[in-house]
């Protein structure tokens, strides 16, 4: 796993699992596309499913959004559902090194903002 939370190689990385997944079409919108990709490259999930790839990567996107905007206790706060999201995702994003959270992982934050804003607005954008 490649934990370099640098932006270009982020992109290069999203630009091999294009060309592997889609063989030249491309079916799915690019912003789905990322989220699959988020979920089964950086995350390594694994579900043999498109479909559930892009929820799961739009799952680890919303939380991603929350730790970004220090969201987290309100989000945690709002249903059972958002809290089990923020812990898996969490967990995945401690694994790559995106994150800490000192002695509560509800309160962890990420180590490099600038860096992961600029991957946020890449992966909402409809940029390759």
């Amino acid at each position: 796993m490649n934990n370099n939370l640098q932006l270009e190689v982020i992109k290069d990385e999203f630009k091999s699992f294009f060309e592997f997944l889609c063989k030249g079409e491309q079916k799915i919108p690019i912003q789905e596309l990322k989220c699959a990709f988020l979920s089964q490259e950086k995350f390594e999930l694994t579900t043999y499913d498109i479909g559930l790839d892009v929820e799961f990567g739009q799952d680890i996107l919303e939380v991603m959004k929350i730790i970004f905007e220090k969201q987290n206790f309100k989000y945690l706060e709002e249903n059972n559902e958002n809290y089990k999201k923020f812990i898996l995702v969490a967990n995945g994003l401690q694994r790559l090194n995106w994150i800490d959270w000192g002695t509560s992982i509800k309160g962890c934050w990420f180590i490099r903002s600038n860096e992961i804003k600029q991957l946020i607005n890449w992966l909402e954008s409809s940029e390759m």
